[in-house]
């Protein structure tokens, strides 16, 4: 790797990560307040219409996004042909939900999701049309900018949607403040354009783009099914409150996922895509970034899951106690996942994502056996019969690295037991904590501050005493030189 692609790389990850953070941040901020306001039965109709535009929007991006960053060259024509074509499909997919909303609605056992449904689905004509601008600042690492205009429309829709619900518009003020957001933030898109459209149209060219989104297309599709189908289920099978109470215990666990892991991942594929030439430099850069994820975000998801009936009620208010037993199964698993899912970024890196899709399809299909297995199921046993089949399908994905990188498990094991080992100490004290009789009878939410401090303070005093050469290295590893972003 270079030097400039080194500074870039480097300067990108702490932008990306900035943006991930602040976001993520901001959003579950914003969101604790609405929580509090609103009622589990107004989140799940909101949650369920979210479901839904996840799901076509996959549809929209064909996988063409990160085949425009993944390109080693992309031309103007093709970026033209890309907008015309996600636009067009957009204002299709939202004349097709306008039309099924009653239908989906139904089989939810949902009514007013239809209204719901089809005024947030104005979102996927919005999105659409920053489409490209995003890729291309994806590609040329200009995560600045992405992360001030995330900020920036995150933090106004969100006040603007506690306004409305502070009004009393309840499962409206959400989509308002989703509308809100997605308008702010595609124009601020279009305010540092990386390209300017015309109709110099290439589509040969993005046959070839459509050739290496497909796959990615096949892969989002499935993973999408594999980790969000449960939503649906949970909705079908025990009614909206149950997926209000899901979504709330989900909240921390899917911003975490999203703050810590697709914010490194977002440059991973740009950094891993330069490498894909050198699969020494790769597997060391693969080595680098595990580390670096079981540095920081690990211990971030077992601490979460050691103290969530304390964090549950104190973010989200009493009404939501019983997301704590949502949360908890997650968040462990999300420990494993942020690793995990940089074995997918690698084989997108090297132009294979068929592979990453075939060990999608087994994943999805263990999903989907489990759950329709399950008789007369309550919220819990979906919770933990869903991340039973996460686990299962887990050591697959890491074989096939193993296998077709080259990457060695053991090297990667030697790197990070440490930071596991620590983890496991610090869920332990949390654990013997609560039941310390000073503790137990601290109020809420002092018990979650010690609590807290207590985790924190096994896992960084373990460290300090048994992984200082490896602090050093990490250290070295996020020192970045100033780059304009």
């Amino acid at each position: 790797m270079t030097d400039s692609l080194r500074s870039k790389v480097l300067s990108g990850l702490v932008w990306s990560i900035l943006q991930s953070w602040g976001v993520k941040l901001a959003t579950l901020l914003l969101f604790m307040v609405l929580a509090r306001v609103l009622d589990p039965h107004q989140l799940g109709v909101f949650a369920a219409a979210m479901v839904v535009l996840s799901f076509v929007g996959i549809f929209i991006d064909q996988g063409l996004s990160q085949a425009i960053v993944q390109r080693a060259q992309i031309t103007v024509q093709q970026l033209n042909t890309v907008f015309l074509i996600n636009l067009g499909l957009a204002v299709l997919i939202f004349v097709i939900l306008w039309f099924a909303s009653p239908l989906i609605a139904e089989y939810l056992k949902i009514i007013e999701l239809t209204d719901v449904l089809r005024v947030a689905s104005l979102v996927i004509i919005i999105s659409a049309t920053c489409f490209s601008q995003q890729a291309m600042l994806h590609r040329n690492f200009r995560y600045r900018w992405l992360a001030i205009s995330a900020l920036v429309a995150t933090l106004i829709s969100g006040i603007t949607g506690i306004v409305c619900a502070l009004h009393g518009l309840g499962t409206w003020s959400l989509v308002i403040q989703m509308l809100t957001g997605s308008v702010i933030g595609a124009a601020m898109m279009w305010t540092q354009p990386q390209w300017r459209f015309s109709f110099d149209l290439d589509f040969s060219g993005v046959r070839e783009l459509l050739s290496y989104g497909m796959n990615r297309l096949g892969t989002s599709l499935l993973d999408f099914i594999n980790t969000r189908y449960v939503e649906i289920f949970v909705a079908a099978t025990l009614g909206p409150v149950a997926l209000g109470i899901y979504s709330v215990g989900v909240r921390i666990y899917q911003a975490l996922m999203q703050a810590l892991s697709a914010a490194i991942l977002d440059v991973a594929l740009n950094g891993f895509s330069r490498l894909a030439h050198d699969p020494v430099a790769l597997r060391e850069a693969y080595y680098k970034a595990v580390t670096l994820t079981a540095a920081v975000a690990i211990p971030v998801f077992c601490l979460l899951a050691a103290i969530a009936p304390e964090v549950t009620v104190v973010f989200f208010g009493n009404k939501w106690a019983g997301s704590a037993e949502v949360l908890r199964p997650m968040a462990l698993l999300g420990a494993l996942h942020v690793v995990e899912y940089y074995n997918g970024t690698l084989f997108n890196a090297i132009g294979k994502p068929s592979i990453g899709l075939k060990f999608v399809v087994f994943k999805t299909v263990t999903t989907f056996v489990s759950l329709w297995l399950m008789r007369e199921p309550d919220l819990l046993s979906i919770v933990y019969v869903y991340v039973a089949s996460q686990l299962v399908a887990m050591p697959l994905s890491f074989y096939l690295v193993q296998r077709i990188v080259g990457v060695s498990l053991w090297t990667m094991f030697l790197r990070i037991w440490r930071f596991l080992a620590a983890c496991i100490l610090g869920m332990v004290l949390i654990t013997l904590g609560r039941h310390v009789g000073m503790i137990a009878d601290l109020n809420l939410f002092s018990r979650f501050v010690v609590l807290g401090v207590l985790g924190s303070l096994g896992y960084v005093g373990f460290l300090a005493l048994t992984a200082r050469a490896q602090l050093r290295e990490l250290y070295v590893l996020l020192r970045v030189r100033r780059q304009p972003g």
